[in-house]
């Protein structure tokens, strides 16, 4: 036989062994969720119905072990979840890529904005700047009175981006990030959610294709999220859509998107601080502030450092946990993929290790003064610790916040789980999108328990969400 054919067939039997083991891993959590169930044994049963516990469970035993996808590696995961589904029904799909405009202004507001919130200049490091880079996206909106099966007319993407806009009952623009750590995702992996944002606001919607890691560290993708911002402020000359106000877009994401969105926010505020402008397609350009900020599940310190503070039985309803160096699979996959270690030497796989208590990466910590208003929504997870953390600190400058903290509920449930309580979270989520936009006055600050389950509403209080001082959260962060 072929050597070349006989090591493919070791190859593959040996990914056949590694999957087998895989499952294995999964199979006991499974069993005892299934089991367990009816009686209301186990974390998940108080709080989901069968189908999310099993989810939950086998979601949560897979990570733990270290075992998940097996075989994979970082640039085959990134190119299959950059497919996404097929397009049909009652969704409009118009791509557009923003080109990279020709000045460098976009990359140096960035990389001087990186500069002047250093919080250590006196040892500060130079940081790697990333290259200005066409950026790809997608409109997405509601496609009114076809069926769930209608193929996807063949006409020019222009003609669907008019069509999607035609259907549109509001002016709200959401401007949209996806999760995936920062290593994943795609415009095309978040469109359920997406489209039901776009659905229930009215509005419509631009997801952005932005850059992934280990690849491309911070700042690439953030100065990616300032070119879409300005795109839709001040659009290139190729572009779909007419000039968008800024009191009509909402930047939102989940996850590592939310931090991304927070990410972006925070230097548009830095940017008003110092009176920075930025040159644009041959124009010196202002950059307001958009209407408003929603986050679902927001990754918003990328240290992860407030975790160990948090309620510890908590955050064990999350199928996350804190990464751990000996059975975190992002390291091995990209090892695997050729894409790690990277050519400057770093710890973490998305940002330089000097930039890990960066105010644009420990947002936390940063100044959020002046912020428009925000939504916030997180369950009992890992990163529910430094999501209240924010909201209280919101609050406590005035910053009108939304927060709901969803009982039992893991990581951006309402996106993977269905059920009442998902439905919910979208339903608040958009309805935040659509009320910054067209009655931007009367949202309030108000912070809420939503029961699992029964949905039943509790008033919380900001200065109980957490116990953490910002002057306990900066001591961990700043001495690790």
């Amino acid at each position: 036989m072929d050597a070349n054919k006989v090591k493919s067939r070791q190859g593959m039997a040996a990914q056949g062994l590694k999957l087998v083991i895989a499952i294995a891993f999964a199979v006991p959590a499974a069993l005892f969720a299934i089991v367990g169930h009816p009686f209301g044994v186990g974390k998940g049963s108080k709080h989901h119905n069968l189908r999310g516990n099993l989810f939950v469970s086998v979601l949560r035993a897979l990570l733990a072990s270290g075992k998940w996808a097996p075989g994979a590696s970082m640039t085959n995961m990134q190119k299959v979840t950059g497919l996404g589904a097929d397009i049909k029904g009652k969704r409009w799909i118009a791509p557009y890529t923003a080109p990279a405009p020709p000045e460098d202004s976009c990359r140096d507001v960035v990389m001087g904005a990186i500069e002047r919130l250093m919080p250590d200049k006196k040892h500060a490091r130079a940081t790697t700047a990333a290259e200005i880079v066409s950026v790809e996206g997608e409109w997405q909106g509601v496609r009114p009175n076809v069926d769930d099966n209608e193929p996807e007319p063949k006409i020019p993407d222009s003609e669907k981006y008019q069509r999607l806009v035609e259907a549109c009952t509001t002016k709200a623009t959401t401007l949209y990030f996806h999760g995936g750590g920062y290593h994943f995702g795609d415009p095309g992996t978040h469109r359920k959610t997406t489209l039901k944002l776009a659905e229930l606001s009215g509005g419509r919607v631009f997801s952005v294709r932005y850059r992934l890691a280990p690849q491309n560290a911070f700042p690439a993708a953030l100065i990616d999220a300032l070119v879409s911002y300005l795109t839709l402020l001040y659009p290139p000359p190729d572009a779909l859509h007419e000039p968008i106000s800024a009191q009509d877009i909402v930047i939102s994401g989940d996850s590592a998107g939310g931090h991304l969105s927070a990410c972006l926010v925070q230097l548009l505020l830095e940017l008003r601080r110092s009176k920075t402008t930025v040159k644009w397609y041959g124009k010196q350009r202002d950059i307001p502030l958009p209407a408003g900020l929603a986050l679902n599940s927001p990754w918003l310190d990328i240290g992860l450092h407030l975790v160990q503070l948090g309620d510890q039985q908590r955050i064990k309803h999350d199928y996350l946990r804190v990464p751990d160096a000996k059975k975190n699979w992002t390291y091995r996959i990209a090892h695997e993929a050729g894409v790690w270690p990277p050519v400057v030497p770093r710890e973490n796989l998305i940002v330089e290790d000097h930039l890990l208590t960066h105010p644009l990466v420990s947002l936390i910590t940063a100044d959020w003064e002046g912020c428009p208003p925000v939504y916030v929504c997180t369950g009992w997870e890992i990163l529910s610790v430094e999501d209240a953390f924010f909201a209280k600190k919101l609050h406590s400058i005035g910053v009108p916040i939304q927060f709901e903290d969803y009982e039992g509920m893991p990581h951006c449930f309402g996106m993977t789980l269905k059920g009442n309580g998902s439905d919910k979270c979208l339903a608040s989520w958009s309805k935040f999108i659509r009320t910054a936009v067209e009655n931007p006055g009367s949202i309030s600050s108000s912070a809420t328990c939503i029961k699992a389950k029964s949905l039943e509403e509790i008033p919380l209080q900001f200065d109980e969400l957490s116990t953490i001082s910002q002057k306990q959260a900066e001591a961990v962060i700043f001495t690790e």
